[in-house]
């Protein structure tokens, strides 16, 4: 995908305020999972203020069906693409894109 991607891994307050001023300028804005409940409130709070599309920073490395239903949460709650773990595996990541999201595998973490 082309274009400019926003890590609003803030405060919510300070993620809205750079999408009012500057969120034209990105094609996705990421965003950690505080919690899933939260979650819904959140995507919907960014694309109010102008996410385009919006990236759940998961990480999911979970049994195949359980991320597949975390994952239609996220696509529930109006997210657009997600992360997961390659290390999960291949059926869990084909799990999570039957979900219709983008999916953006990670391979290593840098805090590790």
């Amino acid at each position: 995908m082309k274009g400019l991607w926003l890590a609003a891994d803030v405060p919510i307050r300070q993620a809205t305020r750079l999408l009012d001023k500057f969120g034209h300028l990105f094609e996705v804005t990421k965003t950690h999972v505080v919690t899933d409940a939260a979650l819904r409130d959140r995507v919907r709070l960014l694309h109010s203020h102008g996410a385009r599309r919006v990236c759940v920073d998961a990480k999911l490395h979970e049994k195949a069906s359980l991320a597949a239903a975390r994952a239609t949460i996220f696509r529930n709650c109006g997210a657009t693409h997600v992360t997961v773990h390659a290390a999960g595996g291949l059926d869990m990541m084909r799990a999570v894109v039957a979900t219709h999201l983008k999916v953006y595998a990670v391979v290593q973490l840098s805090s590790l």
